[in-house]
């Protein structure tokens, strides 16, 4: 269960595979027990990973009664596009996230034989779409597959209104290192505050809504924009490092890899399956061929067909006499299940066209099996399919559905002032709406025990969540729209 939660969170992979419902948690708190809850696979993970499953390599399972994967055939490298974090007996592994698109640009380079341009294209990205700082720990990880580089929150200055006639500097935070909330941002704010650690900041804001998350930290009237950034980079979270370790399983060794040589030995795993899959394809095609020049054959002779199925005692019979007249087994099989209505003249066209279809198609997989860079040609179309522009493909950065996401993990009217707690009109506001939502709560309850024929329903509220003495026919609806006019 543990796993599906991690394969469901947008703010912890780039590329989802399992669509959760229900709370699947956020990053502040855990997922609720796995009976409340329910999942399926998203788009992306059919794309990817189930269109080729008659093709996969299976075992039996436990008591032999079914077959089950032993992995399945990835049309991309999800290994790093989605990364992975696990501890076994004696080895830890924890993968950074990638671009897909950058992934796609670094395989073509690959197989054009540019490994330094490849290189440069696997940079880790994560789903938060912070900034990677280019230092030696990020050079030792893509050189080794080992290494600690840094994360750090993008940062913009601007001016706001402070008071009636005075303006401040404030520092506006987006787009936060991975497994770093607003939540956590402001208590390490208040900690740093109290040693001294950080004397520029005069209040804390989460401004986080609809268009993303948005930490804003304003400062005092005298103080550097540039020393506060400092300060707030050295001793919160707005600042920090990602331990990577890429150790995989190579065929049944693990080895630490890094980035480059994941991707190479991928595309290696890849060509192998695309060959398994084509000679599968082709053994295929050539039996439908088989059966579609049969079909035609018979229709050619139909006559003769029909007075030779009728004059045999049995199936069986039949079958023999067909072979006999120069059919194969297949062929014989495929013309006593023939169906009186496809013995129709547009029926012979359609075989007929099908027949040259099926024979350019067998060409095409011949070509295909015998040309590895036919072969490289259409896995690098595969990854561009699924990661192009024009079928879902993402940028460097976060993209607006994680920044939805993300906002779910912020709690309305969770602000910070410079002690790193409420303010008092912060406070009160908070105070009426949970006052108000309480309120909808037991009119919901009392709603329906009165449909129950039970009890009466309540009277009407007024904004301030008051009786008015006239018995009320509002909806809970109605009742959530005076709570949220409150808060306004």
């Amino acid at each position: 269960y543990g796993a599906m939660v991690t394969a469901s969170q947008a703010w912890t992979m780039n590329h989802p595979l399992v669509d959760g419902w229900g709370n699947w948690g956020s990053p502040t708190d855990g997922p609720a027990a796995a009976r409340y809850t329910e999942a399926k696979l998203t788009e992306f993970s059919y794309n990817v990973m189930l269109q080729d499953a008659h093709e996969w390599e299976t075992k039996p399972n436990y008591d032999a009664s079914l077959e089950e994967p032993i992995r399945f055939n990835t049309r991309i490298p999800t290994v790093l596009i989605n990364g992975g974090e696990g501890i076994a007996v004696g080895m830890a592994t924890r993968i950074p996230t990638h671009n897909l698109r950058g992934i796609a640009t670094a395989l073509r380079a690959l197989v054009d034989g540019d490994p330094k341009a490849a290189a440069k294209h696997l940079v880790p990205d994560f789903p938060t779409g912070c900034e990677i700082v280019k230092d030696d720990g990020l050079l030792e990880y893509m050189q080794s597959g080992s290494g600690s580089f840094r994360m750090r929150a993008l940062c913009d200055e601007t001016e706001i209104d402070w008071g009636k006639r005075s303006k401040r500097t404030a520092l506006t935070f987006t787009n936060l290192p991975l497994h770093v909330n607003t939540e956590q941002l402001g208590e390490q704010v208040k900690n740093a505050l109290e040693k001294g650690q950080v004397t520029t900041v005069a209040d804390v804001r989460d401004e986080s809504d609809l268009s993303g998350v948005r930490f804003v930290v304003v400062l005092k009237a005298s103080a550097s924009a540039q020393q506060a950034r400092a300060e707030l980079y050295k001793y919160t979270s707005l600042d920090t490092r990602f331990s990577a370790n890429n150790t995989v399983i190579d065929g049944s060794t693990p080895v630490q890899l890094a980035p480059y040589d994941v991707l190479s030995r991928w595309l290696s795993w890849r060509d192998e399956t695309i060959i398994r899959i084509f000679k599968s394809e082709l053994e295929t095609r050539r039996n439908r061929l088989e059966v579609i020049q049969g079909l035609i054959a018979a229709l050619d002779m139909i006559d003769d067909v029909i007075d030779t199925i009728r004059r045999s005692k049995d199936k069986a019979d039949a079958r023999k006499k067909l072979v006999a007249r120069d059919f194969t087994e297949i062929q014989a099989n495929a013309i006593l299940d023939m169906r009186l209505s496809q013995l129709t003249k547009l029926d012979d066209k359609t075989l007929r066209a099908e027949g040259k279809e099926v024979q350019a198609r067998i060409k095409e997989l011949i070509k295909l099996n015998s040309n590895k860079k036919l072969r490289q040609a259409y896995i690098l179309d595969e990854v561009d399919a699924i990661g192009g522009a024009r079928s879902g493909g993402d940028d460097n950065g976060s993209d607006s559905e994680v920044q939805r996401t993300m906002l779910q993990i912020v709690t309305e009217l969770d602000g910070f002032d410079a002690r790193g707690v409420r303010s008092r009109r912060e406070r009160r506001l908070h105070r009426r709406r949970r006052r108000l939502l309480d309120i909808c709560a037991r009119y919901r309850s009392v709603r329906r025990r009165a449909r129950a024929g039970r009890q009466r329903a309540p009277h009407a509220l007024d904004p301030r969540g008051r009786r008015r003495g006239v018995w009320a026919v509002a909806t809970v609806a109605a009742a959530r729209e005076v709570a949220d006019a409150a808060v306004r």
